[in-house]
């Protein structure tokens, strides 16, 4: 169990190298080929991601221990039995604190810090108002059963956000960013259903929603033209949005 735990801690950050192998490409081939040839990967990957972990949230099999949520979840209290930590908590934030000093450190990145916050704080607006109303919606029992706001895992959601903001802002210079990022966000996912604070479908559909949370905002952002339309983040108590301007 302690090697399937491993397996799942690091298996996120293995996918999105191999998926992301294609930002290197040669430079000699023209720009318009490379968005022809080479699309982005992470859309399926998240897709696929979230479509597992809706497998799992309403398969009813009992034929293996591993299809069904509860029969997992019990399988994993009785090898990591009184299991704590908190580290959880902070580790969620760690690939954009990381990211951070890799500004300070001046080393390159996609856009200007600026352009970096705005893009940042757009994809937190869009992850929040998703997970929030998904747990309004569902209000699924947690495995520790203190509440019904399991389903999806917010903190696994915030760690695969910070880590996919990470990737796509010094993921292309720097490739050990990535296996950090998405590894720490994986051992987010991992503490999350060793503490019994979440079931395994939680953790999964938490993971693809903080990813897509971060393309959609990078799409926004970057596929529309800046020069004559303006996105401002909206929020404040009870209210999450985005502010468009378009000039004639």
């Amino acid at each position: 169990m302690k090697k399937k735990c491993l397996i799942l801690i690091f298996s996120f950050g293995s996918l999105y190298s191999v998926a992301q192998k294609t930002d290197t490409i040669n430079s000699t081939i023209p720009n318009h080929k490379q968005d022809f040839l080479f699309k982005n990967k992470a859309l399926p990957i998240a897709a696929g991601i979230v479509g597992l972990g809706l497998t799992l949230e309403y398969s009813n099999s009992d034929k293996h221990w591993w299809q069904n949520k509860y029969s997992l979840q019990n399988k994993v209290r009785e090898n990591f039995p009184g299991f704590s930590t908190r580290s959880d908590d902070y580790l969620r934030y760690a690939p954009i604190a990381l990211s951070i000093g890799m500004n300070i450190s001046k080393n390159k990145a996609e856009h200007r810090i600026i352009g970096q916050l705005a893009r940042l704080i757009s994809a937190q607006i869009i992850m929040d108002a998703t997970v929030n109303q998904m747990k309004k919606k569902f209000k699924h029992l947690r495995p520790n059963g203190h509440s019904y706001t399991s389903f999806p895992s917010a903190h696994t959601a915030q760690a695969f956000l910070s880590a996919r903001f990470l990737d796509k802002e010094f993921g292309k210079e720097h490739h050990w960013v990535r296996w950090l990022g998405y590894g720490m966000a994986a051992t987010t996912g991992a503490c999350r259903v060793l503490n019994n604070a979440h079931w395994l479908s939680d953790v999964l559909v938490g993971a693809g929603i903080g990813i897509l949370s971060v393309d959609l905002s990078y799409w926004i952002f970057d596929k529309l033209d800046n020069k004559k339309l303006m996105i401002a983040p909206i929020a404040g108590k009870d209210m999450y949005g985005i502010n468009l301007v378009y000039r004639f």
